[in-house]
Order: structure tokens, then sequence, then C-alpha cells
């Protein structure tokens, strides 16, 4: 197993009939953090199951959408989302993957592997396993050979844990769409208790700028203190890989490209991809990818939506979002869309444009 993020010890956790040795080039397992860890309800409750209840952290009940400073949108559920302690997600899982009897090999690099016979090479030593299990994030350069390489679409993500200068609803979580945040993607702004903010942005080149403008933004209004840290990585859009194994050698998680695209968030795809694989493995069952198909087709589904918007561009997005939110028929659809089931938007609009039309107009007039 390479990689010891939330994929690859989801996965490591559940194997029971083989010993599972877990690479991790970090001395640390869930550090140093890099994901914002919103989820559908759904899938909290999937990874709590597995790494306990204390891994789930804040409901929030509302969205605001935000063209620039001004709001689009907002939509209301309970709740719409929920928010992931990642670090100790992570925790909890190794802790289950050493119980069970795995070795968890920290501060260790795997630098290449070979995916037809299963070898992996750290430093200059070269070791041959039964599979190969890779679940190390979006890294070209480690998995080169595999079907989906090519396809890749990575962004740059930064984000910021800030104090705020008075209290905010803790149930509300804000996305900022605004050339000057990004012109790829949106910013987040994410409460996170005690006046702690989670705030973020991705783009193609440095996200830095964009996070500097949505910071900016959040001080015109009266909301930033001072800013504790900066932390981010790499945010894979996909699209999933079309054949996952190859060889002796199976891709889980981001390595898979199985991430919802329109986000970059990865969690449910491995709340649902990984007990798959774990339980196929340890019954020595073949063609995992057959038996993960329908997630790729629901995350290329995704990933199509993604590519629509990404041609839209921020503004005409804001806007196409402000035309739904103006609308009752429009909020309804939305309040009935699941966090990780982007793809959901098309069909719960669709039959009603020609209502949201209408009263898009009405409200306007």
């Amino acid at each position: 197993m390479i990689g010891a993020g939330p994929a690859g010890l989801l996965f490591s956790s559940l194997i029971k009939s083989h010993s599972v040795d877990v690479f991790e080039e970090h001395r640390r397992v869930g550090w140093p953090p890099h994901c914002a860890g919103l989820v559908s309800p759904a899938t909290a409750i999937r990874l709590s199951s597995y790494a306990g209840r204390d891994v789930v952290g804040t409901s929030y009940h509302s969205l605001i959408i935000r063209s620039g400073l001004r709001p689009v949108l907002e939509a209301s559920g309970s709740p719409l989302a929920v928010r992931i302690k990642r670090p100790l997600l992570e925790e909890r899982l190794a802790e289950k993957t050493v119980n069970n009897g795995h070795r968890l090999l920290l501060g260790l690099r795997v630098r290449s592997i070979e995916p037809s016979i299963g070898a992996i090479r750290t430093n200059n030593a070269w070791e041959k396993y039964d599979l190969v299990v890779v679940a190390a994030g979006p890294k070209p350069s480690l998995i080169r050979g595999m079907p989906c390489i090519r396809e890749y679409r990575l962004l740059n993500g930064l984000q910021a844990v800030v104090e705020a200068q008075r209290r905010t609803d803790p149930g509300v979580f804000e996305v900022v769409y605004s050339p000057l945040v990004s012109r790829r993607m949106f910013g987040w702004i994410i409460p996170l208790g005690d006046r702690r903010i989670l705030v973020g942005t991705a783009d193609e080149g440095t996200p830095y700028p964009g996070l500097q403008a949505l910071l900016h933004m959040l001080g015109r209004e009266g909301r930033l203190r001072r800013v504790e840290y900066y932390y981010g990585g790499k945010i894979s859009r996909g699209p999933p890989c079309p054949k996952p194994a190859v060889g002796k050698t199976l891709m889980l998680g981001d390595s898979a490209g199985m991430v919802k695209p329109y986000t970059g968030g990865g969690l449910y795809g491995i709340s649902v991809s990984a007990p798959i694989a774990a339980s196929m493995v340890d019954e020595e069952l073949e063609d995992i990818g057959e038996a993960t198909a329908w997630l790729r087709r629901k995350l290329s589904a995704q990933y199509r939506l993604m590519r629509v918007a990404s041609r839209l561009g921020p503004k005409a997005s804001a806007k196409l979002l402000g035309i739904i939110g103006s609308s009752r028929h429009g909020l309804l659809a939305l309040s009935r869309i699941d966090y990780d089931s982007h793809e959901g938007l098309l069909t719960s609009i669709a039959p009603r444009i020609p209502l949201i039309i209408a009263e898009a107009l009405i409200h306007k007039a």
C-alpha cells in the first residue's frame, strides 16, 4: 500500500486475510493537512462507522453563494454538508490498521513502481508484492504507465485558517465566485468554531493572489482579524480512471481520479470504493474495476458538469446560480441535492427550467 491518507488507511484497516505494508513519505499520518473535509451526511455516517463518531465535526445547514461580496443564492437543508476532521480520521484508521497486524512504515517514500509485476522502489531497493495499491494522491511521476495518467486535471489549492473579528454563524458555509479569487474554480469560507474560519481557493497557477483577494474581501466586511497559518496542496478534478487495475497494481482515491470534480473532494469516493476493494482483495475476487464502474459513471457525469462550469467562468456561473436562487422552484431543487451528488443538479433542475425562467423574469420586472 502506497500512501497513508484516508484511501490507503481505510483499505488497509479493512483487510483481514492478507498482511499489508503501508508506505507513507511523511512521519505522521494526517499531516500536513490539505483538505476542507466537507462531505454529505451519508458519507459522514459511512466514515464514522469505520473510524468512530468523533471524526465528524461541524454540520452546516445553509450555503451562501456569492459573486464577489454580493450574495446571489442561499440554500438551506438539514444539514447540507458535514465537516470531517481529517487528521483525526487518519489517526483512527491508522490505529485500526496497526491493531489488525499490518505494518505502517512512516517516513519511507516510494519512488517508483512497476505496475505489471507489482514491484516498488524505495530509495535504491526494489521489492515485489502480490498486489500494489496506490493511494498516494494525484502524483503523475509515481504512476507512469497507468491508463488515466494523461487525463488528470490538477489545480493548486491554498487555504488559510484565520481568526474572525466577530462570531459568525457556525452552520453557514460560503462559496465565492470571482475572477480575482479563481478563474478555474471558486473560493470557500467555512466556519470552524471559536471564531476560526477556513478560507481557501484553487487555480491553475499560484493560488496565493486569489486567496489574498478573498481575505481582502473578508477584511472589507470587517470579518478578518488575523491569519493564523496557511496550508495547501494539489487538487484533483478527475476524471475517474477507466481502468484502475493494471497487472498487479490497483489505484484508489485521488490516484484513480475518484474525486468529485466540481469541488475536488475525494472522501466520498474513498468511503465507497475502498471498502469494496478491500472486500474483493480479501475474497481474492477479480475485476475490482467492474465492481466500481457505477461510481466511475457517476463521477464522470460530474466531470462533464465541471467542464461546462469551467467554460462559463466564475462570473457567468454566479449569474446562472443567481437566476436559480431567485426562483422558488430553483431553491426547492437545490434543497434536494446531495452534496456528494453534484450531477443531481441537472436532473433536479432540468424539469423545472421553464418555471425557473418565468419566476426570474417576474422577479426582474
